[in-house]
């Protein structure tokens, strides 16, 4: 033990004067032999799984990768890498970048997740832990232990889908939802692990808000040239009727999306933020709200204003609203309902083509593979790939896709114990939530239950539709990371500026 410490002061005495230079963290660090070793095999990893995929890229994309590689080590060599990272991770949620390798289109085409998902996060995903590591292995300041089970339903959720994979007719098709579940529980557990400050907190909830604006603007513009685009890699998407999916991809998923932000952005208006985070969290409110009506999605509407009944009711009663902020919004929105109510109107109470319809015997297939299957399920991923053997006669001509209906969808490949895990992740999260709001943290607290009522809102959401995207899945871990973070009262700086120059 004396020779290592030996050793290790030897080295440190070798480093430069400011070793933040290129390794941020938010106290200076002393990196070791150690240390750098493992950061370059890290980096080594990285780098060998990057020029493997820039190789499948055509020559303009090529470039593309090229420059956003040169320009990350560019921020390595200046600093702010980790900021940069959950920055970059944040928006390539809302704009995806991604490939699915080992892509089935027969079943993707209704409804199971294609391939295996590599994207953005999952680069930036791999550059966080190596820097986590890098700062473990060599005792750095900013190295908190990982908190693994900060949801234990969670956990249990992903360990019995793993499980639900020796029943699985097609084993390859679980893997792919295995894939992309690990990545998204590794995103969960960075964000709950290692954010500790509130200046913190500021910055990744206003990546969100400033993400959230510019996705409204996309979905809005779309809405006024009438016709899907394609930039590169990234898809905005309409449909011919006008329903609007924006980057996200189908309307209701992006009604989803938008009922999970839209309440957390009004929060603002109550928090203890600075004017410039509240000019910011208005301006997405206002224009997010615009977007999800064009979304035409009855389910994220119905979600959005339960949510939001829900925020007002629970922060009125805890006094940090008057009466007055209700009717200004109940006023609000009965204008935008008479701009709108020709859509509207159409969407409620108008002819669907048969869209609620279509879904009834998808639940009738669910209910048939859960009697079947009610406690091991048929493996996660597999609805689609067991449809033709419940394809029954009395079927006739019915649509044929995965189950809208996210609780029936994992009772049927999970089975009952994945449904219970699943249930309590969401659960946990709502109640983590309400104990916030019984806290006199104005700061944070408002958020908390934002976002906790949105997940509730989210939850009725599920109810109609599958939900099995990554944008959807890593969107709302993110929220749930969220708020674990505020729950576990892990924060400092309590004075700290949040203004949004400041972060």
């Amino acid at each position: 033990m004396a020779v290592w410490t030996t050793i290790r002061q030897r080295a440190q005495s070798l480093l430069p004067s400011d070793p933040n230079r290129w390794l941020p963290s938010v106290e200076p660090i002393n990196r070791s032999i150690v240390g750098q070793a493992g950061i370059a095999a890290g980096a080594g990893l990285f780098l060998g799984i990057y020029v493997l995929g820039v190789s499948r890229l055509s020559s303009q994309m090529m470039l593309m990768a090229l420059a956003a590689a040169l320009g990350l080590f560019g921020v390595i060599i200046i600093g702010h890498l980790r900021k940069l990272l959950l920055a970059v991770i944040i928006v390539e949620i809302t704009f995806p970048l991604d490939i699915y390798l080992n892509y089935q289109t027969d079943l993707a085409e209704i409804g199971a997740l294609g391939g295996f998902n590599i994207s953005v996060t999952t680069g930036c995903l791999l550059a966080l832990y190596t820097l986590w590591l890098g700062n473990a292995l060599i005792g750095a300041g900013y190295a908190p232990r990982p908190r693994w089970f900060a949801n234990p339903p969670l956990v249990i959720y992903i360990a019995l889908a793993t499980i639900s994979t020796i029943v699985a007719v097609d084993k390859t098709l679980s893997s792919f939802e295995i894939f992309l579940l690990l990545q998204s529980f590794l995103l969960f557990t960075y964000i709950a692990s290692t954010v500790k400050t509130r200046e913190e907190v500021v910055f990744i909830v206003t990546i969100l808000l400033i993400t959230l604006l510019f996705e409204a603007l996309v979905m809005i513009g779309l809405r006024g040239i009438g016709r899907s685009i394609e930039i590169g890699p990234l898809t905005a998407r309409i449909d011919s009727g006008g329903r609007v999916g924006g980057t996200v991809g189908s309307p209701n998923g992006a009604g989803g999306y938008l009922s999970l932000l839209l309440v957390p952005a009004l929060s603002l208006l109550i928090a203890r933020w600075g004017s410039l985070h509240k000019l910011l969290a208005i301006t997405a409110f206002g224009l997010g709200t615009i977007a999800l009506i064009l979304t035409q999605s009855r389910g994220g509407w119905l979600a959005f204003g339960g949510s939001l009944t829900l925020f007002m009711f629970i922060t009125w009663r805890r006094g940090w609203i008057s009466l007055t902020m209700p009717t200004i919004l109940l006023l609000v929105s009965v204008g935008v309902a008479i701009t709108f109510q020709d859509a509207i109107v159409a969407r409620l109470f108008g002819d669907d083509d048969g869209s609620a319809a279509s879904r009834l015997p998808l639940i009738d297939l669910a209910f048939r593979i859960i009697r079947d299957h009610p406690f091991l399920g048929i493996g996660t991923n597999n609805f689609a790939a067991l449809i033709r053997s419940y394809d029954t006669p009395d079927f006739g001509n019915a649509w044929l896709y995965v189950v809208h209906n996210k609780y029936l969808l994992i009772w049927a490949e999970m089975g009952l114990l994945g449904l219970a895990a699943f249930l309590g992740f969401l659960m946990l999260m709502i109640y983590r939530g309400w104990r916030a709001a019984v806290t006199n943290d104005h700061f944070l607290a408002p958020l908390a239950i934002a976002f906790s009522t949105a997940i509730a809102g989210h939850m009725f959401h599920m109810l109609f539709d599958v939900f099995n995207g990554r944008t959807q899945i890593q969107l709302l871990w993110l929220c749930a990371a969220i708020i674990t973070v505020i729950d576990h009262s892990r924060l400092t700086d309590p004075d700290v500026d949040v203004s949004i120059s400041s972060t």
